[in-house]
């Protein structure tokens, strides 16, 4: 007969056949059934691969997932094992989650899954709006430079993988970096490649003073002269001024670079350039100077205006402002002056120029800086000197040398060139009458004697010796034997002598002459 199927649990069982005959006898038959349970543990819900994000501010990620469960189809569990629970802290990067069941019988089943903590969002970072750096002093081994750090201009970094590095680590600035907009970009990259960048201003100082230099005016003399119009310009930088103008520079220095070159007459106002005239200008009755300060800039740094006491420099020259432009002289026309002891109406030496006024005329002028006075008395006088000898009928010349003066001692002349003349004739006091003479056959040869009176004088109106002349003059309408012998011509006498004898022989001759005195 066919035993009867059973269902056996999991373990060893001993199955006993006992066969007996109707007799009674029995037979036993005993097996061992052994029913082992190699079907592992079975599990429901194991979760998926799972993909987080790293979280922001945080170096790692927190992960939650359900646990998923198991069953036996057997002997029943032992236990169930995780390599996690959540929730749980990850690391960047793949980790593996592994829940291990165990049953009765030993088996064993897994449930597993990974974990991806990934990286996507860039590292949080913040520059300092601006920064002020100063360059070095400027030596021979040490150019005049700054090297400004990362670690100079951020404020706040962080990233969720705690890992990042900068680029550029620093930057150089240097002289051209001064007085222009600069900046820093910063880079941060975490180690999946994430970045941001922030900028930062960078404020470039020199710090180093400049050095100023003055120029050496007029030689040394520090003298500077006004031009033709009353005035003269000081420039602080310009090497192409034209005399009289100057140039206060030279060759001022900086160790990067001068930005501005200025120029005051006060100490306070400075301007490329300033100007002096003749209120300015010393005087023989005001001498005076003026202090030039000459100021040299350096690049400033943006955003500043006026220079802190380590960007300028200064030099000053104490300088004389002088006019030098002669005045103008109007003298009055060379003139000649007629009767002129008749003008005066004073029989006074002949040779005395009479004084300036209507008669000769006076100086005028003007001047660039006195105007139309003159320094001092009104700045104008004159001198005579007799220049030539009497002679007729011009009696003596007389240059009369005007000069006029300004303020400052320039000095202006002219040369009036006056002629005196006397051109009214000496007056006989007592004219003398000529008597007409007749030949006689008692006259010898032919010889008249005439006897010329005593005392024929004559006055002038300018004192001075009279010259005294006479001539004999022969009637050419008178017909006489002979040729006359003699020229009529000058023949000085002196008339206030004593009784004066003129022989006069006409040969062959019996007509009357004339003899004729003239004043």
């Amino acid at each position: 007969m066919q035993p009867a199927a059973g269902v056996l649990s999991a373990g060893s069982h001993t199955i006993t056949y006992r066969v007996t005959d109707k007799s009674g006898n029995s037979a036993v038959c005993n097996f061992t059934v052994t029913v082992q349970d190699l079907t592992g543990p079975t599990f429901a819900g194991c979760p998926p691969a799972l993909t987080i994000n790293y979280g922001a501010g945080s170096c790692n990620a927190q992960v939650n997932w359900t646990p998923p469960t198991a069953t036996d189809n057997c002997s029943g569990l032992t236990s169930i094992v995780s390599s996690h629970t959540p929730p749980v802290l990850f690391n960047y990067g793949i980790t593996t989650v592994t829940y291990t069941a165990f049953d009765m019988a030993g088996n064993i089943s897994i449930c597993s899954f990974p974990v991806n903590v990934v990286d996507n969002l860039p590292p949080a970072l913040s520059c300092k709006p601006s920064i002020t750096v100063d360059l070095n002093t400027n030596t021979v081994s040490q150019p005049t430079q700054v090297t400004v750090n990362a670690g100079d201009i951020v404020n706040t970094v962080s990233d969720n993988s705690c890992f990042y590095s900068f680029s550029p680590t620093s930057r150089l600035y240097d002289c051209s970096n001064v007085g222009v907009p600069s900046t820093y970009a910063l880079t941060v990259t975490d180690n999946v490649g994430n970045s941001s960048t922030c900028v930062t201003t960078v404020v470039v100082r020199d710090v180093t003073p400049p050095l100023a230099n003055c120029a050496t005016i007029s030689g040394g003399t520090n003298m500077i002269n006004l031009n033709s119009s009353g005035s003269v310009t000081v420039y602080a930088n310009n090497m192409a001024a034209v005399l009289p103008d100057i140039s206060m520079n030279a060759m001022s220095t900086d160790n990067c670079t001068i930005a501005t070159y200025e120029v005051s007459k006060d100490g306070v106002n400075f301007a490329p350039s300033v100007s002096f005239g003749c209120f300015e200008a010393s005087t023989l009755a005001n001498p005076q100077t003026q202090t030039l300060t000459l100021r040299v800039v350096h690049k400033l740094p943006v955003g500043l205006t006026v220079p802190g006491p380590n960007d300028f420099s200064i030099c000053t020259k104490v300088v004389t402002i002088k006019d030098v432009t002669p005045p103008t002289l109007n003298k009055p026309a060379d003139i000649t002056l007629s009767n002129y002891c008749d003008l005066i109406n004073n029989p006074s030496p002949l040779g005395t120029a009479p004084p300036a006024g209507t008669a000769t005329g006076v100086a005028t002028g003007s001047d660039v800086c006195s105007g139309a006075l003159f320094y001092p008395n009104n700045g104008i006088s004159y001198t005579d000197v007799t220049v030539l000898p009497v002679n007729c009928p011009v009696k003596k010349i007389i240059d009369r040398t005007w000069k006029a003066t300004d303020a400052s001692g320039n000095m202006t002349t002219g040369i009036q060139r006056i002629t005196l003349q006397d051109n009214t004739k000496p007056t006989f006091n007592n004219p003398p009458v000529i008597p007409s003479l007749m030949y006689t056959s008692t006259d010898v040869n032919c010889l008249k004697v005439y006897s010329l009176p005593v005392g024929i004088w004559a006055t002038d109106n300018c004192v001075g010796p009279i010259a005294y002349s006479y001539s004999i003059d022969y009637d050419p309408n008178t017909p006489g034997p002979g040729v006359n012998p003699y020229t009529p011509g000058d023949q000085p006498i002196t008339p206030i002598s004593s009784l004066q004898r003129l022989l006069i022989s006409v040969p062959n001759w019996n007509n009357e002459g004339d003899i004729l005195c003239y004043g």
